[in-house]
């Protein structure tokens, strides 16, 4: 199945196999929500809770966020790689990326007498 990736003739491509999903998606904003209609999906043909399907995309947003947001140092077309696998009653996300590479365990610790604003 192929959805219309937003600008230009590039697509998103989603394939569905069995206990697994499998999206490869450009590094569009506007990819997002077709990501979650994907999963919303997935989660209702394996009897998965509203539930999960809520925390699972809140998850899946937020990476998508940050990878397109930030992970890039140019406007490139990119593409990122989503899997959601379900085996032995556990759910699985990989998500794979050609981006800058971030480790939180390396990043310095915020200021947290700043304000906000201020904040790194």
């Amino acid at each position: 199945m192929l959805h219309e990736a937003g600008p230009g003739d590039r697509r998103m491509a989603a394939a569905g196999t069995g206990d697994a999903l499998e999206l490869s998606l450009v590094n569009d904003p506007r990819n997002i929500a077709v990501a979650a209609e994907s999963i919303d999906a997935f989660c209702v043909a394996h009897g998965l809770a509203a539930e999960i399907a809520f925390e699972v995309n809140l998850t899946v947003d937020e990476l998508l966020t940050d990878t397109i947001g930030y992970g890039y140092d140019d406007d490139g077309e990119r593409w990122i790689d989503l899997v959601l696998r379900l085996e032995g009653g556990a759910l699985t996300i990989e998500i794979a990326d050609d981006g800058r590479a971030f480790d939180p365990l390396q990043a310095p610790a915020p200021d947290l007498g700043a304000s906000l604003d201020e904040r790194a």
